[in-house]
C-alpha cells in the first residue's frame, strides 16, 4: 500500500503510478492492514498526503500489448 509509505523515513522507495489511475474520482488503499480500506479524492491523496509523506511520485504511461484485452 502506498501508505507504507509513511514508514519510509529514510525515502528509499520510489512510488511509481500509472498515469490512467488519475482517471477515477477516489483512490483506495489498506492502510497497512486488509481489514479496512482507506478512501481519498484523487486531489486529496495526490496533492495533501504524499506532500505530507515528502513522497514525490513517478507518474508512467503502462500500453496494453494489442494481443491483451482486458
Amino acid at each position: 500500500s502506498p501508505l507504507g509509505l509513511f514508514y519510509d523515513k529514510e525515502y528509499r522507495i520510489t512510488l511509481v503510478a500509472e498515469k490512467a489511475i488519475l482517471d477515477t474520482a477516489r483512490i483506495a488503499f489498506h492502510p497497512c492492514d486488509n481489514h479496512a480500506t482507506v478512501i481519498f479524492s484523487q486531489a486529496d491523496f495526490w496533492q495533501r498526503v504524499l506532500p505530507a509523506l515528502g513522497v514525490n511520485p513517478v507518474m508512467i504511461d503502462v500500453e496494453i500489448p494489442p494481443q491483451i484485452t482486458v
